[in-house]
């Protein structure tokens, strides 16, 4: 009886840890790192002192093939802009969208190399979530931290409703995607607290505005498609 008890033990206990197994395995997904780039734009102001046009930088992340999503103030009043992946690519810019009021901007170039199309979830609070971006003009540089506020209400954007990571954020990380542990977008930052006895007050786009506002830009692209 007990060796009959015992058999029927281990086949549980190892059932048990193969069905954990395939779970971590479902739930975690690696980063969709390849998808990530960094963003070099031309302005259309011309710079006092060099008497050529302003540049600056920031990030962005491939949501499908030839789409990339960032910061809308990225992509606001520029001439040209060029992105580089992961892997040491260039694209240049054939069109650019910004939406203001919410602060997210896509910009469109010639590609079927992107493998991954990403998806967008909710965040929880407490989850851990990764940051890849562009700071300084340094890239590729991955952070960690975690959601810290989920419902958080804006009082600098008109997005009211925003996202708050303690993750590591510099200047050049303006959409960067915040990213979960199964490999979702959960957020894309766009502004943080600079004051010197400020931590961890970084603010993300929640991935439902995003969402509602990539439909607009399809149905845009769309209805420019039957002119």
């Amino acid at each position: 009886m007990r060796k009959g008890v015992g058999k029927w033990t281990v086949f549980i206990v190892l059932l048990f840890i193969i069905l954990c197994c395939a779970l971590l395995i479902t739930y975690s997904k690696p980063l969709p790192l390849k998808n990530v780039v960094q963003i070099k734009v031309i302005g259309t102001e011309i710079d006092f002192y060099t008497g050529e046009f302003v540049e600056w930088q920031g990030s962005g992340v491939f949501i499908r093939d030839n789409l990339i999503l960032t910061a809308s103030h990225i992509v606001d009043e520029i001439s040209d802009a060029n992105v580089f992946t992961f892997g040491g690519k260039e694209y240049k810019a054939k069109s650019w969208y910004l939406e203001t009021e919410a602060d997210i901007g896509f910009i469109e170039v010639d590609t079927n190399d992107i493998e991954n199309t990403l998806r967008f979830q909710d965040a929880k609070l407490g989850e851990t979530v990764w940051a890849c971006g562009n700071p300084f003009g340094v890239f590729p540089v991955l952070t960690k931290g975690i959601v810290s506020a989920i419902n958080m209400v804006d009082s600098f954007k008109n997005t009211k409703v925003m996202l708050i990571s303690d993750i590591a954020i510099n200047d050049g990380n303006s959409g960067s995607p915040l990213i979960n542990e199964r490999g979702a977008i959960v957020g894309i930052f766009v502004w943080h607290y600079t004051f010197l006895a400020t931590e961890g007050m970084n603010y993300f786009v929640r991935a439902e505005i995003i969402e509602a506002v990539l439909e607009k830009y399809d149905a845009i692209k769309y209805l420019e498609g039957l002119e």
